[in-house]
């Protein structure tokens, strides 16, 4: 999704239309919110517990 609303964002800048463009721009700063607070979920908790569950398993 953040490569497609990139593309329609860079695409509607240069066609002129900045209205699409700058909903276009809320639409890729939301979802790269969204992709960098599941990330940090990600690195903090699963990864470790799919660790933990893994090391487990392989004794």
């Amino acid at each position: 999704e953040i490569a497609t609303y990139g593309t329609l964002h860079a695409y509607a800048k240069t066609l002129g239309e900045n209205k699409a463009a700058n909903l276009l721009a809320l639409s890729l700063d939301e979802e790269k919110k969204t992709d960098a607070l599941l990330t940090g979920i990600a690195m903090s908790h699963i990864n470790k517990q799919a660790h933990k569950a893994d090391a487990i398993t392989n004794t």
